[in-house]
């Protein structure tokens, strides 16, 4: 049976994942007539996922973590990021050039050499704005 919405082949994912063999697990994962099946399952298993929840499994072998520190770049980020989403899903077609001119003068003072590569907290500090215009 054909659906026209795409449940159809939702449906016999859901189908062949639940074969005992396993076989059918393979075919979900390796054909590409369920790629956007798989990326949205990926899509709704992250999302269910907040901010605190990944913070708190958050590990590191021998150094302490600034949670607090990653949360608020996180939010920075997160913020900047739906905002500017926002903005171009508004117009009919995005202004992708726009885009790349802001980010790159959010970081036009900063300047760095393929040998000398120095991280400071001035470079740290941008790089939440730079990734927000990055996935925009």
């Amino acid at each position: 049976r054909q659906c026209k919405d795409g449940t159809g082949i939702a449906m016999l994912a859901l189908n062949l994942e639940k074969d005992p063999s396993g076989i059918g697990e393979m075919i979900v994962a390796e054909h590409n007539a369920f790629k956007g099946y798989n990326v949205a399952l990926f899509n709704s298993k992250t999302m269910s996922h907040g901010i605190d929840y990944v913070l708190k499994k958050i590990r590191a072998k021998d150094d302490q973590i600034n949670t607090e520190n990653l949360k608020e770049k996180f939010n920075k980020w997160n913020n900047l990021y739906r905002q500017l989403t926002k903005e171009n899903l508004r117009n009919c077609e995005p202004n992708i050039t726009l885009l790349v001119s802001n980010a790159k003068m959010s970081i036009s003072k900063i300047k760095q050499k393929p040998d000398n590569v120095k991280w400071d907290a001035k470079i740290r500090n941008k790089v939440p704005e730079l990734m927000a215009y990055i996935f925009a």
